[in-house]
């Protein structure tokens, strides 16, 4: 009977023509009969219906909810309307909206115990839904302005790109309080009005916490019946840090580029900075962009030596880095470039162009060929000191030899001997004027005059010591004393009234000093010239390192490295009257270093040792 009742209510108000999915059901959820329309969104056979609204529910309880609300709807038997449902439908989700209504047996009284069965319709919203899914979980923000310029429509993407907590603190807002500068809308709405869309429009917004943002507007004018601006809708995307790094890229002094390969296996310049079109002559990084990147190379054949090199640093899952390359600008000029790249590859592996980096090096190769010239040319300044060295040695071993009345067992190239020699012609010089008295006994006026300077230079000798407070500063003075003297002497010997024998003493005292103050000189010098020879040295090394490749580390014995350096400063050591003795303490020991840079090391300690010791012949430490 209930079954027949329900039949006879199809019959009756059930319109199969609808849009609609109609259809009426048993209490328990078998189908008693249903539209055209609602076989087409629930994919039902046509014929006898045999199967249970409730198979097509994604979660039951939907269907135990929709009930209850049914079952106690005020008034009884009224509509429960437009309640969002998923179905399962052939393994597949499709969203619906149900209104609905129960049915009690005629003539009884609207209870629940009563309840026949359930009369409704299903509107297919899947693509609804999809496209309202598609609205609140897109990245990018979505929006509709009304004519006033209000937001009506946000999606979360915009709400928390602004900073809110949710859509609602957005509506009904003015799309001009956004904006760092308000005046910026009037722009974009003529714009709307005449094109009726705007493109990449770059805006600067301000958030709810007042951090400014740079965005991207795209948007479509809404026109009226009449055709007139209606409002908006469009989306927003965030660029701020993709205009930082863009910034970024602009202002760095070195160039960036990105290669590409063409369908020909052209590599192009796809994207680069306005730092890597100057390097290349280019005014900023569009004049470049879409060349060939052949067009660059001085040489052909580089670019194939670059790029295998490229691959080479692939295999080692590595970086190109500090690659020079003799490239070439608009004009035809060569510029020296150090590259530092890598290999791209897509999603399959295939390498499909490069990026990376370069940076202008031709003043540095400028200053790398001058540190190769002042290398040499050190290094030639270095061999001539030494040659020097070498040449003065016989000249000091032939000056001592002269018969000095001193003995060779005690002769010391210091102060002592110095005053022993200067004393010694003041003596004779004292004896030689004495002898003949005063200049006044001579009648010839070239003695007297020859006289009177002896007597000048004796002078000398006897008050350096109170005019001249170092020794090593009274070499120089009592040396142009000596020399005076012997060349008076020299005169004096042609004349006869002067007797030989004393004025040779005086003589050779004269030239036995000026000897000892050429040895003393000599000696400084060659002194000079080996710490000369060092710091030279020593300079070359530093100027010329680049020339020089870099050493491993590998182990060395302290022993042997000490003893090279010794070697290497027993010659100044002697020069400065200094012995170097090693106890030979480090002989086991071993290190793990570059062997240039600590020979350096202990050579330059040795050095200022032997320059800096304090001797015996010294009267004070130094």
């Amino acid at each position: 009977m209930p079954v027949e009742s329900l039949k006879n209510i199809a019959k009756a108000t059930l319109p199969f023509d609808l849009p609609l999915g109609l259809y009426l059901l048993q209490k328990n959820g078998e189908f008693v009969d249903c539209n055209t329309r609602l076989r087409e969104i629930l994919e039902l056979p046509e014929g006898e219906i045999k199967a249970n609204i409730a198979d097509f529910y994604k979660n039951s309880k939907d269907r135990e909810r929709l009930c209850k609300m049914a079952d106690e709807a005020d008034p009884p038997g009224s509509f429960i309307e437009n309640q969002k449902v998923c179905f399962k439908v052939k393994n597949q989700d499709k969203w619906v909206e149900i209104t609905c209504r129960a049915h009690f047996k005629p003539g009884v009284g609207k209870i629940v115990s009563n309840i026949i069965g359930y009369e409704g319709y299903i509107r297919d919203i899947n693509e609804e839904e999809g496209l309202r899914n598609l609205f609140e979980q897109v990245p990018t923000g979505v929006y509709r302005l009304d004519k006033d310029d209000k937001l009506i429509l946000v999606n979360k993407a915009l709400t928390k790109m602004l900073g809110y907590d949710n859509e609602e603190e957005l509506r009904d807002r003015s799309v001009r309080q956004f904006y760092a500068d308000p005046t910026l809308e009037d722009e974009i709405q003529k714009e709307l009005i005449q094109k009726g869309f705007i493109v990449n429009r770059q805006v600067e917004l301000v958030k709810k916490n007042g951090e400014k943002i740079l965005v991207k507007v795209n948007a479509t004018a809404i026109k009226d019946y009449e055709g007139q601006y209606a409002g908006r809708e469009g989306i927003i995307l965030d660029v701020t840090t993709e205009a930082t790094y863009r910034h970024i890229l602009d202002e760095m002094p070195i160039g960036t580029y990105i290669i590409r390969n063409n369908d020909k296996d052209e590599a192009i310049i796809t994207a680069c900075n306005n730092a890597f079109a100057t390097i290349f002559g280019y005014e900023k990084a569009e004049d470049i962009q879409g060349h060939k990147i052949a067009e660059l190379y001085m040489h052909p054949d580089d670019q194939d030596e670059f790029v295998q090199m490229l691959y080479k640093a692939k295999n080692n899952d590595e970086a190109l880095v500090s690659y020079p390359i003799r490239a070439k600008k608009k004009d035809g000029s060569e510029v020296t470039i150090e590259v530092h790249g890598r290999l791209s590859t897509n999603h399959k592996g295939k390498v499909i162009g490069r990026v990376g980096a370069v940076r202008d090096i031709s003043e540095e190769v400028v200053l790398f060929d001058l540190k190769e010239d002042v290398g040499r040319t050190l290094h030639v300044y270095s061999s001539t000191l030494m040659m020097i060295e070498h040449a003065l040695n016989p000249v000091r071993v032939y000056l001592k030899r002269a018969p000095f009345d001193i003995k060779e067992t005690v002769f010391e190239y210091d102060s002592v001997t110095f005053n022993h020699l200067a004393e010694l012609l003041k003596n004779h010089l004292e004896e030689l004027l004495n002898m003949y008295g005063t200049k006044d006994n001579f009648n010839n006026s070239f003695l007297k005059s020859q006289f009177e300077n002896l007597i000048i230079e004796l002078l000398n000798l006897k008050d350096y010591k109170e005019r001249i407070k170092y020794w090593v500063l009274q070499v120089p003075g009592l040396h142009d004393t000596a020399t005076n003297i012997s060349n008076i002497c020299d005169k004096l010997l042609l004349d006869d009234e002067i007797l030989d024998l004393k004025l040779g003493d005086v003589l050779k005292a004269s030239e036995d000093l000026e000897r000892f103050c050429n040895i003393i000189t000599l000696k400084d010098i060659e002194i000079s010239v080996l710490e000369s020879d060092h710091q030279v040295s020593t300079f070359r090394d530093y100027v010329t390192f680049h020339k020089k490749t870099q050493e491993s580390k590998e182990s060395h014995s302290i022993h042997n490295l000490i003893q090279q350096a010794i070697k290497d400063h027993i010659e100044f050591a002697r020069v400065k009257k200094v012995d170097i003795e090693y106890e030979e303490p480090m002989r086991k020991y071993m290190v793990r270093i570059s062997r240039r840079h600590l020979t350096r090391a202990i050579s330059n300690l040795i050095h200022n040792a032997v320059k800096y010791s304090w001797t015996k012949q010294r009267k004070n430490q130094p």
